[in-house]
């Protein structure tokens, strides 16, 4: 499995919240475990190819990482909501604005070293 690429931008601003968003509250309790998580589902629900993962730390009385998926321009199909639920809990929305990006596209082609330049024209 391929490991996350993170990067921080300072002052850019909040994040763009897409009203095309859904969270997977699988119970999930470790990063690396969200990501699998987030991999499988790409692979097995054949998740469409502009769609963005991310993991979001939920604190509380019962700490966990959720994951959401979004789509930039158009609603998930109900069927789709469908199968995410034998994940977990399917909510509508992120559960904030902070996530990691897990899965976006072009990530399958971020791969050994590369300038950032060749990062950006490759990736979303």
């Amino acid at each position: 499995m391929a490991r996350p690429v993170v990067l921080l931008e300072p002052g850019v601003g909040p994040a763009v919240v897409t009203p095309y968003a859904l969270t997977v509250d699988a119970g999930v309790r470790d990063v690396l475990d969200a990501d699998r998580l987030l991999h499988r589902m790409a692979a097995r629900l054949a998740l469409p190819e502009d769609v963005f993962g991310c993991t979001h730390l939920v604190r509380g009385d019962r700490p966990r990482v959720a994951v959401s998926l979004a789509l930039p321009s158009r609603p998930f199909p109900d069927t789709l909501r469908e199968r995410l639920a034998e994940y977990g809990t399917v909510t509508p929305g992120l559960p904030d604005a902070v996530g990691r990006a897990v899965l976006y596209p072009g990530v399958p082609s971020l791969t050994g070293t590369m300038t950032v330049a060749e990062l950006l024209a490759g990736s979303a």
